[in-house]
């Protein structure tokens, strides 16, 4: 099998360089990279979880010279079709003749969405982080200030507190434009009586965490009051629906089943949480149109969320991780909610 994806080669390998691709053979794992990282590869490479394989490392150009040396003509070979480009894949059909080409789809995904002790202490530092940042936000009382300065803050925090880096770009949206659920922080300005709507999450050697904060300092504008206490509802139902065995699409009904009596399932614009580790959005999602079932051991977000044009939304996210005994939270579980003024020394 050819490995392509840089989340599924560190998983497998714990290479984090780009430009590199990961050939696994029935007696060892052969890392593809190019000059620049060949240092790095040679000195961090591992198979923690393929340990009885060794990891060669080779420094080529081309993988397909790689694949040539390694495959014989009559192999099958497996490759990610999410992951290869149509160029790629044609590219390697025609230097490879004779080799049978095998699509496949989440492979090393499935491996990945159960997590082993280590990886979800690492996603729970992670929310520790982005916990101390929103305390750290409120602590400084951002009235007045702009979303873009909103986002700038959230990220040396994060970083100050020790994040590897951002889990991705924070989302900042006030007031009106808080009803786009993916909204690029802009220049609009926080005031009193008015909505804050963040997405954003710190990462820890990889892994990452995932939070939606919904704050306001003053009073709830009238036309969100129901809304709020619909996503609050959702909130905890869908929480109390973490175990494993539960269908992914169950999770979601039981939102949108909310959503219904609050007359607003048509302001619901996407799923009700995914999971979540080296990839920030990882497959399959709590969402109406995704199989599957939650196990022991997947990370997983709860977000649902309602966004009404020309008014204002409203998610409420945190991120948890599936035991026997129930979901244990790994981000603390949700500080949403009306923020009283209590200026305090920043930290």
């Amino acid at each position: 099998m050819l490995v392509s994806s840089p989340a599924n080669i560190r998983y497998l390998t714990g290479f984090t360089g780009a430009s590199s691709g990961l050939l696994l053979l029935p007696d060892r794992l052969v890392l593809v990279t190019d000059g620049r990282y060949r240092t790095q590869a040679l000195h961090t490479v591992s198979a923690p979880h393929l340990s009885q394989h060794g990891v060669e490392v080779i420094v080529a150009s081309q993988r397909s010279d790689t694949i040539k040396r390694s495959v014989p003509k009559s192999a099958r070979l497996a490759f990610e079709s999410n992951e290869v480009s149509v160029a790629e894949y044609e590219r390697l059909r025609a230097e490879l003749t004779g080799i049978e080409f095998v699509p496949t789809d989440d492979v090393v995904l499935q491996a990945r969405l159960v997590k082993d002790a280590g990886e979800v202490a690492r996603i729970r530092a992670a929310g520790a982080i982005t916990d101390a940042t929103v305390e750290d936000l409120v602590a400084a009382e951002p009235i007045g200030w702009s979303e873009l300065k909103i986002a700038a803050f959230l990220l040396e925090r994060m970083t100050a507190i020790g994040a590897e880096r951002a889990a991705f770009e924070p989302m900042v949206a006030t007031g009106k434009r808080s009803a786009l659920a993916h909204s690029r922080p802009g220049k609009a300005h926080l005031e009193e009586n008015m909505v804050l709507l963040m997405d954003f999450g710190a990462e820890v050697d990889g892994y990452k965490a995932d939070i939606t904060r919904t704050l306001w300092w003053g009073e709830l504008p009238n036309d969100l009051e129901t809304a709020y206490a619909a996503v609050r509802q959702a909130y905890d139902a869908a929480v109390g629906m973490l175990a494993p065995g539960v269908a992914y699409a169950a999770v979601d009904d039981t939102t949108r089943s909310m959503f219904r009596e609050y007359e607003l399932e048509q302001f619901v614009i996407h799923p009700s949480g995914h999971n979540v580790g080296l990839e920030i959005h990882e497959r399959p999602f709590l969402g109406q149109h995704h199989q599957g079932e939650l196990a022991t051991g997947n990370v997983v977000t709860i977000e649902p969320g309602v966004y009404i044009p020309d008014v204002g939304g409203i998610r409420l996210e945190d991120t948890f991780v599936l035991t026997d005994a129930g979901p244990v939270a790994l981000t603390t579980p949700t500080h949403s909610g009306r923020t009283d003024r209590r200026r305090v020394a920043f930290r």
